[in-house]
């Protein structure tokens, strides 16, 4: 029971890695740098819960192109208690087809308080990816970082399919679906997001059917690696990944993957791999016995 609770715990952070708001974490305590609040998008033209499939993809682009913390919100609410220093990012969307618009919109904490305007950035319609790539090119980012080719699937219908995927909460669900992960998987197989989609899938095969054997192991093993060979510095997987060797009993290699990406959790941004008790699912190393946290 013990381990079922811990490995319940791990998944709840993986729900859009909510991680600030799951810890408790309050906006208003102090950070030593600016952050990138980030509010929850909403997509005309788009089912609500598609909507989280969205969310995901917005805050893995800033997590990997821009020099901040972010903090995902979750919420479409605007705080009351943004520190003056804080960004506040709100996106939203229209979806027409297999086109995407998309509408960014911005105002710093200060500005916030004093009654002032947000900045307005949009895109037309356009390929989703194209949407994205226009997007990031007129945001106030402290540092953007170059291109982040290999994250999104390029084909319009792979996209879609992908945020709907990514909306899955519900882990029964997930696991039903799992046969359509690894179809996409095949279908796209130079998207970071759609193998870091199939390695949470096989991730809540394996804390729910513990006894599947050692095959759906090696297969999230697999999955999370073209995911990190296609994108090294790739916050969501590198957490799959060290909760999957925490579970494994691999403390040692689990630390040196915090240690090597270190770099994706700037001062003021919680990093979940510090987290290990935090995973704990039935897992076992391929042919051996169950491991994991006592």
């Amino acid at each position: 029971m013990r381990k079922f609770l811990k490995g319940f715990l791990g998944l709840a952070v993986l729900v859009g890695l909510g991680v600030g708001v799951w810890m408790g974490v309050r906006i208003r305590e102090p950070s030593p740098v600016p952050r990138i609040l980030l509010l929850g998008p909403t997509v005309q033209g788009l089912d609500p819960q598609w909507s989280i499939g969205v969310g995901k993809f917005l805050q893995d682009e800033l997590e990997i192109r821009v020099d901040a913390p972010v903090l995902p919100l979750g919420s479409t609410t605007v705080p009351s208690d943004v520190p003056p220093q804080d960004l506040v990012v709100r996106f939203s969307g229209q979806r027409d087809a297999s086109l995407l618009a998309l509408k960014l919109e911005w105002i710093r904490g200060k500005d916030l308080h004093a009654g002032l305007p947000w900045s307005v950035s949009s895109t037309p319609l356009c390929y989703p990816t194209e949407a994205f790539r226009q997007l990031w090119g007129q945001g106030p980012w402290p540092s953007l970082r170059g291109g982040v080719p290999g994250l999104l699937p390029e084909d319009a219908d792979g996209f879609w399919e992908l945020v709907r995927q990514f909306a899955i909460v519900e882990d029964v669900a997930a696991v039903q679906d799992l046969d359509a992960a690894r179809r996409l998987a095949q279908v796209e197989p130079h998207s970071a997001a759609v193998w870091a989609n199939l390695g949470e899938h096989l991730y809540r095969y394996l804390w729910t059917e513990p006894s599947g054997g050692d095959m759906p192991q090696l297969e999230v093993e697999r999955a999370l690696g073209q995911a990190l060979n296609l994108i090294p510095d790739y916050p969501r997987a590198a957490l799959l990944q060290g909760m999957l060797l925490t579970d494994l009993g691999d403390q040692r290699t689990a630390g040196v993957a915090r240690t090597c990406r270190r770099s994706l959790y700037p001062p003021g941004h919680l990093e979940p791999l510090q987290w290990p008790g935090l995973c704990g699912a039935n897992l076992r190393p391929a042919g051996g016995s169950p491991a994991g946290p006592g």
